[in-house]
């Protein structure tokens, strides 16, 4: 019986979740028409149009400025991982360094101490 009610809850949200999205879709869609939002914004369906033609053909390549999202991904990632691995190269070694010397493990602790409270999303604009 408690089975029943969970998926019965489960379908409840989603028919919440798909009554919610087409309101705000709705909303978005009448607002841009009526321009009662910016000239600029466009619609709901348009937005929707767009990201169809984004995700049905995501490697095209009609020059150096105008590239699919899958190739935009790919030199992002790329960026990421070189990033990664220069930033590894250079840490982990060190990290293995200090961690073997106890003079150098000292030495930088009050650094991490003073490090350590800061929030990791903070570093997120220096990134």
């Amino acid at each position: 019986m408690g089975r029943f009610w969970e998926q019965n809850r489960n379908l409840m949200a989603f028919g919440v979740f798909i009554v919610s999205f087409c309101l705000i879709a709705g909303f978005w869609e009448l607002g841009a028409k009526l321009q009662i939002f910016s000239p600029l914004m466009p619609s709901a369906s348009q937005t929707g149009a767009d990201f169809w033609q984004w995700i049905s053909d995501p490697f095209y390549d009609r020059g150096s400025n105008d590239k699919g999202i899958g190739w935009q991904l790919l030199a992002s990632l790329r960026r990421v991982l070189t990033g990664f691995a220069i930033g590894s190269a250079i840490a982990i070694p060190l990290g293995i360094i200090i961690g073997l010397s106890e003079v150098l493990s000292k030495a930088i602790d009050p650094y991490i101490q003073l490090l350590k409270p800061v929030s990791p999303l903070a570093w997120l604009p220096f990134l």
